[in-house]
């Protein structure tokens, strides 16, 4: 009975720490995903070889980056369940439940809250 008690008081206080670690490690992931969108993008922007190309951005429908006249483009992450501080492209962005990187027409990109 004594075990099954030291048991349930550490299983108590380890589950909010392992759901805490869950919940960074599925931010960390959408902001990287994004960012590998995003660097996407900007690559295909700089080339701007005559021809749009879609990229599928995680929360919608494709977006065209690149062609002869690419146009500044947003793209939103995923939502996450906390608000929490995330580090984006050497930012660090406070109470953030997303993500929006902008990437120019030049190709250089840049990461800020979701609204």
């Amino acid at each position: 009975m004594i075990t099954l008690a030291i048991i349930g008081l550490l299983s108590a206080g380890t589950i909010p720490l392992f759901l805490d670690a869950r919940n960074r490690a599925d931010a960390k992931a959408k902001v990287g995903e994004l960012i590998g969108i995003a660097k996407e993008c900007a690559t295909f922007n700089a080339e701007a070889d005559g021809n749009p190309t879609p990229v599928q951005p995680p929360t919608g429908g494709p977006i065209d980056c690149g062609g002869t006249t690419p146009t500044e483009q947003r793209l939103t992450s995923r939502e996450w369940r906390d608000e929490m501080t995330i580090a984006c492209l050497g930012r660090t962005i406070e109470n953030a439940r997303k993500v929006t990187i902008t990437v120019t027409i030049t190709g250089q990109f840049s990461c800020g809250i979701a609204t």
